[in-house]
């Protein structure tokens, strides 16, 4: 679920266990908000409060912190930008179970189900489903193309996820794993995150030698590790 924090949509979830006490900890993909077992909804704008304070003492020592549990409100904000290129967001309701949709020129068409509140959360996997579903040949044919020209490693598979904690992974056994946020960033930036990973499939660490291949096929990767030190965290669905 979601709550709204200081004007913004944050990513959180309510678990009840025995305790006397609420507490809040970061979790990868949400705030986890654990409360004791007697907890009623008439006690949520106290929990609310106390977790806001909590937010804002965290934010004094980790400015950021809360930038990885933001959600849009694509209802509020039909708009998005993928790979460089501006799309509107058109959400129609429909006799269905899940969303699906599709990508036709300028535009995401967002098929729901008719209910009367949409959850922002639900919103927002269908909305990576039709995204992963229309880009991840994009993404794979531009991921080998790039290793052909460079590395020339052994590639098992390509995927997007949904993650936030990195921009990319690589096994030993050759399977690159890809943020799906890395479609809301520059080109180049994005260039520069698929070097790196395929740059593993020679070198499973970040030893000088690793670093070293990574200047050799993106000499100006430093740019754009600041880069995403700086704005990465703002970039999310």
């Amino acid at each position: 679920m979601y709550i709204n924090l200081n004007n913004k949509n944050i990513r959180v979830k309510f678990q009840k266990e025995v305790r006397l006490t609420e507490r809040f900890s970061a979790g990868r993909k949400y705030i986890l908000v654990q409360v004791p077992i007697w907890y009623k909804k008439r006690n949520f704008l106290k929990i609310i409060k106390k977790l806001a304070f909590w937010v804002e003492k965290i934010e004094k020592t980790n400015p950021g912190f809360h930038l990885r549990y933001l959600i849009t409100d694509y209802k509020m904000n039909p708009n998005i930008e993928i790979l460089g290129k501006k799309l509107s967001i058109s959400i129609k309701k429909e006799k269905r179970k899940t969303i699906g949709g599709s990508i036709l020129n300028d535009q995401i068409l967002l098929k729901v189900p008719m209910t009367p509140d949409l959850d922002l959360e639900f919103l927002r996997k269908g909305l990576l489903h039709v995204i992963r579903k229309t880009y991840i040949n994009v993404v794979e044919k531009e991921v080998h193309r790039i290793n052909q020209n460079t590395i020339q490693g052994n590639i098992k598979s390509v995927k997007l996820k949904d993650n936030f904690s990195n921009w990319g992974s690589c096994s030993s056994t050759g399977n690159i794993n890809l943020s799906i946020r890395l479609l809301l960033l520059p080109v180049d930036v994005i260039r520069y995150v698929i070097i790196h990973e395929l740059c593993h499939l020679k070198e499973m660490n970040h030893s000088k030698s690793f670093w070293n291949l990574v200047q050799t096929h993106c000499p100006n990767y430093i740019e754009s590790e600041k880069w995403l030190d700086k704005f990465g965290n703002t970039f999310y669905y």
